[in-house]
């Protein structure tokens, strides 16, 4: 435990003030909203919702190349396994840091988004749930593409070919959620609805940190 928190340490250190990755992705989810708002005839919360979820989805796919590549390149990956981590214990911490990042990234469109919308904050509650629940799973896939490209260097188009199908039933139920009337669903049966969500959750995270984890056990870091 106490590894897989320094690790995250280290982790976040990289992607909030080392690799410049924060900015990177903060500007790029603000040029695509801007960029896909301006196709919307008319803003409201389902809509604003949506676009907020569509923009986390493409950038979280567009940068999963942050969470293994750089260390992969430079051999830090070899590093941290001979210093006795497991390729578990790296995987795990990967993946967190890496929704942090992205979640920080999250906030900071959600107060824009409130603010330049002009919607009220606990009408944006329900969808800001579902959104933060799907980024999980979003992270989780991204944490798998990275790996799976992972030999291919920084290949952001690929991350996306290979990302998007994966994430595409998780999307599709998310904006479903998003756009589901609470007045006329209610909140029971809303719930009800985002459980399935979080059941997603509980199989695709284990599954891709195992699966992670069995892939990087099997790589030749690069020397």
């Amino acid at each position: 435990m106490k590894s897989v928190i320094t690790l995250i340490k280290r982790d976040l250190s990289f992607f909030f003030l080392k690799k410049g990755s924060f900015f990177n992705i903060i500007s790029m989810f603000l040029i695509l909203t801007f960029l896909l708002s301006s196709l919307l005839s008319d803003i409201n919360i389902a809509s604003a919702s949506t676009l907020l979820l569509v923009v986390h989805i493409i950038t979280t796919t567009i940068f999963a190349h942050y969470i293994f590549q750089d260390d992969y390149q430079d051999s830090s990956l070899d590093q941290l396994r001979s210093s006795g981590n497991s390729s578990l214990s790296l995987v795990v911490a990967k993946l967190f840091s890496y929704w942090i990042l992205n979640l920080s990234v999250l906030t900071i469109g959600i107060i824009v988004y409130l603010f330049i919308y002009n919607i009220h904050y606990k009408a944006f509650l329900f969808p800001t749930i579902v959104i933060i629940i799907t980024s999980i799973l979003s992270t989780s896939i991204s944490t798998l593409v990275s790996m799976l490209t992972l030999s291919e260097g920084r290949g952001s188009l690929l991350n996306i070919l290979i990302g998007t199908p994966m994430m595409l039933a998780f999307f599709l139920y998310s904006i479903f959620l998003i756009n589901s009337n609470i007045e006329i669903l209610g909140v029971f049966s809303f719930v009800s609805q985002l459980k399935i969500l979080i059941g997603f959750c509980f199989i695709i995270l284990p599954i891709s940190v195992f699966a992670c984890s069995h892939a990087l056990s099997e790589i030749q870091c690069k020397s």
